[in-house]
């Protein structure tokens, strides 16, 4: 399931900055993925790819991050 979602973010042109994924107890997984710099565009387009890689058990969220 990562690596369908990191191929979703791959071929939109956005690299992983970080990720972590939280302890849990049932077969999904919460998962927190800081990127680096993208276009909002860009990021709708890997979101639209995440949901039809049919591996998601939500919708993602996505927070603007301004500076770290």
């Amino acid at each position: 399931a990562l690596a369908k979602i990191a191929a979703a973010l791959g071929e939109h042109g956005i690299s992983i900055d970080r990720m972590r994924q939280t302890r849990h107890d049932d077969t999904a997984a919460p998962v927190l993925i800081v990127t680096h710099k993208t276009q909002r565009a860009d990021l709708d387009a890997a979101i639209d790819a995440m949901r039809a890689s049919g591996v998601m058990a939500a919708d993602p969220v996505a927070l603007r991050i301004e500076s770290v």
